[in-house]
């Protein structure tokens, strides 16, 4: 198992839990940073259910969080794990699956590249844009 509890909004890169998940772990985390766009609960993942972090003070916050890691824990967890191998081999199997190729480094350079240096530096757009510029 992979465990991810921070505090929202600090999670990490998530490139740790990204590895894991390439290398065979259960993810275990708070719905945060990559986790929506991957995890399936129960099938590929395990969520913690969230918290309503505008209504409850810290202390509050930590507490339920607490009670829905050990709820998820206890509950379906453990019992995956320890009473049927057979689902939790399913489990690992659809985390190593559903990571790759989606979240691998290629993806992740090409969306980068796209979303912020593309159209930056594209010779074209950029003579194209310093046109229209000038008729305005």
């Amino acid at each position: 198992v992979w465990l991810n509890t921070p505090r929202r909004p600090r999670e990490a890169s998530g490139t740790s839990g990204i590895t894991a998940a390439m290398n065979g772990a259960v993810n275990v985390s708070v719905l945060d940073g990559w986790i929506p766009e991957f995890a399936k609960h129960g099938e590929n993942s395990f969520i913690i259910p969230p918290v309503d972090h505008n209504s409850m003070d810290t202390i509050s916050i930590d507490n339920l969080d607490y009670e829905n890691l050990m709820n998820v824990l206890e509950n379906e967890v453990v019992p995956a794990y320890y009473d049927n191998p057979k689902k939790w081999l399913g489990i690992v199997k659809n985390s190593m699956h559903d990571v790759y190729p989606y979240f691998d480094s290629d993806r992740m350079a090409g969306e980068y590249y796209q979303k912020m240096y593309q159209f930056a530096y594209n010779p074209v757009d950029r003579l194209l844009n310093s046109v229209l510029e000038k008729k305005d």
